[in-house]
């Protein structure tokens, strides 16, 4: 273990002697896994505190959780609860939940977070956990969504919570990660959404956006004593190369200039009852119709914004040159691959849209680059496959083509030395993460992240928004 790690398990020791909370908030790419593994193997052997321990992680790391306390912690009698809920997985779920966890025979269970929600009987039912660890905590930042319910009906002793974006979106986010630590001092929001005027969070925010600096102030110090946060720079900025990110502003082509003012003019009349309000007392529900339209408007505007041919109706069904024209940021991409290839580098593409994902597909075809691509319906074992493929050296695929969401998380490329954000996500830790897949312990290249963004449009406000919340982060977790 690195200095630091030693020093989180130190920590985490410290913060169990005292019954105090613990969340794990190191930045992503430190080893969190390995610091709240010693930590259990450490209750067992130290303190004579063998659990049973419940650790829920997303599908996409409950393999790494697996290999790691395989790996640095033998002496763990580890058993995972997942499959689906068909044939053979069934009957084997139904084996484990009898055989296993009625009985407590391991020390830690790892599952994920659908198999907690639809299996929370057997969850639930169980007298007590001692610690239940929840990595990624920060999907449980709405809790009144069924996942969140369900986390907080466990009987447990100690709750862990590992995460390195606590904030996502607002400071109301924090309380119900504290509300999962201490469900009994913090069991109502409305006096933490008070006490931090949540939708007051930024005075004038229409026209200054001056940050409450008191309100950042006091929940820094709430969270001072309850999370550990390092950040790469501060505690491997020797042997870790550093990360340049860079925007790309590009003009829209004359096509998507084109659609995407048609696009705009056609829903004018939306647009501007939305920004004016209505007097109909039937008001309400009319401005939810009306929402639900400027919403999949939209999801158009952006599409253009990405590539004209994601529109049904202006697809030619037939690849050349044309792909590369019609789209402002697929020229800029031609010109980058072109670069990364000459010089024998990989690199990785991101896109919110699988349908991005088949365009780029197609263009890679077109020039002929060898190209691997992962999204939501990619199998856990074809993913393993094609990563070994990709970290090959000698692999002559130089491209992977990835859906933010589904390659985000539990993945390790460090092969590649180039990120390319097709398109912004508009919570800003979900590109965060996708750039710290190459930017991570053992790369050795300077790592260039390029964010392509279309100028004058609805990718701009996406942009802002993300680094207004990655702001309060970073203030609020300084």
């Amino acid at each position: 273990m690195r200095g630091y790690q030693v020093e989180g398990l130190r920590w985490m020791a410290e913060q169990h002697d005292e019954g105090a909370g613990i969340i794990l908030g190191d930045e992503m790419g430190l080893g969190k896994t390995l610091q709240v593994l010693s930590f259990l193997v450490f209750l067992k052997a130290v303190r004579q505190e063998p659990g049973p321990h419940l650790v829920v992680a997303p599908l996409s790391v409950m393999n790494s959780w697996v290999c790691e306390a395989q790996k640095w912690c033998p002496s763990l009698k580890v058993v995972t609860f997942h499959g689906s809920s068909a044939g053979e997985e069934e009957e084997k779920r139904e084996r484990l939940r009898h055989e296993v966890l009625n009985k407590g025979m391991f020390d830690i269970c790892i599952t994920t977070y659908e198999m907690l929600v639809a299996d929370q009987h057997a969850f639930v039912a169980r007298s007590v956990w001692n610690y239940v660890v929840l990595d990624e905590a920060h999907r449980m930042k709405n809790e009144n969504t069924v996942l969140g319910q369900v986390v907080r009906k466990l009987h447990c002793c100690n709750r862990l919570l590992i995460t390195g974006t606590p904030l996502q979106n607002n400071l109301h986010e924090l309380w119900s990660l504290l509300n999962i630590l201490f469900p009994d001092v913090l069991h109502s929001s409305e006096m933490f959404d008070a006490g931090f005027r949540i939708n007051q969070l930024y005075h004038n925010s229409s026209s200054q956006g001056v940050v409450d600096a008191a309100l950042i102030e006091c929940a820094h110090s709430l969270l001072e004593s309850l999370m550990l946060r390092r950040l790469k720079r501060d505690v491997l900025s020797q042997e870790l190369p550093p990360k340049i990110e860079k925007k790309i502003v590009v003009p829209l082509s004359e096509m998507q200039r084109f659609v995407y003012a048609g696009i705009l003019k056609q829903d004018i009349d939306k647009i501007l009852q939305l920004s004016k309000g209505s007097t109909d007392p039937a008001s309400p529900k009319k401005l939810g119709m009306h929402y639900s339209s400027l919403n999949s408007m939209l999801m158009q505007l952006r599409k253009v914004c990405n590539h004209p041919f994601l529109l049904p109706e202006l697809d030619p069904m037939v690849t050349d040159q044309r792909i590369v024209e019609t789209s402002s940021k697929l020229q800029v991409l031609d010109k980058i691959l072109t670069k990364l290839q000459q010089e024998g580098r990989k690199a990785l593409i991101y896109s919110q849209f699988t349908s991005m994902l088949d365009l780029i597909g197609d263009y890679m075809r077109f020039r002929n680059y060898k190209f691997l691509r992962l999204d939501g319906s990619t199998p856990a074992a074809r993913r393993r496959y094609e990563i070994a493929c990709f970290e090959n050296p000698r692999s002559r695929f130089f491209v992977y083509l990835i859906s933010t969401r589904a390659g985000g998380l539990g993945i390790t490329l460090i092969a590649a030395d180039t990120v390319i954000i097709f398109d912004s996500d508009w919570n800003p830790s979900a590109d965060l993460q996708a750039m710290d897949r190459v930017h991570r312990i053992g790369q050795k290249k300077t790592v260039h992240c390029y964010r392509l963004v279309t100028q004058g449009t609805v990718e701009e406000r996406i942009v802002l928004a993300a680094e207004q919340k990655a702001l309060m982060n970073a203030l609020v977790m300084r």
